[in-house]
């Protein structure tokens, strides 16, 4: 199962799971701004500046893993694919309504450091091959 992570078998559900926190954080910090009432209390937390800081560069960091597995194309690609499909799947899924804000940003605050976690093992892995094989 390791394997499957580290080695690249997983950019389709790697690219959805940060490109999902890109959104959610996205969403919480147009929450914050406006200010709005009756929200979850998770967001009075200071703790929640820092997740939504931390899903900023979410969306390139999938966008480079794809690069790394499959190619420049496909890194590319994905981008496009999150920002364009992201967009539309977050009004589906109710990123942008107060009733479901609460549950997809704590879903979000859970996956968020998994993904990072992937990326840097697999950057790690990626850099100690190509030093054993000089």
């Amino acid at each position: 199962m390791k394997e499957w992570f580290y080695y690249g078998g997983s950019l389709i559900p790697f690219s959805i799971m940060m490109g999902y926190c890109y959104y959610v954080m996205k969403a919480v910090k147009m929450f914050k701004i406006t200010d709005e009432f009756d929200l979850p209390l998770v967001f009075e937390h200071p703790s929640s500046e820092w997740f939504i800081l931390a899903g900023i560069p979410s969306l390139f960091l999938a966008s480079i893993y794809v690069f790394l597995f499959s190619g420049l194309i496909a890194g590319v690609l994905t981008f496009f694919a999150l920002v364009f499909i992201g967009k539309w799947g977050g009004l589906i899924m109710g990123f942008y309504s107060k009733k479901f804000i609460g549950f997809h940003y704590i879903t979000a605050c859970i996956l968020l450091p998994i993904g990072y976690y992937i990326f840097f093992v697999a950057i790690w892995n990626i850099s100690m091959l190509v030093l054993n094989s000089r």
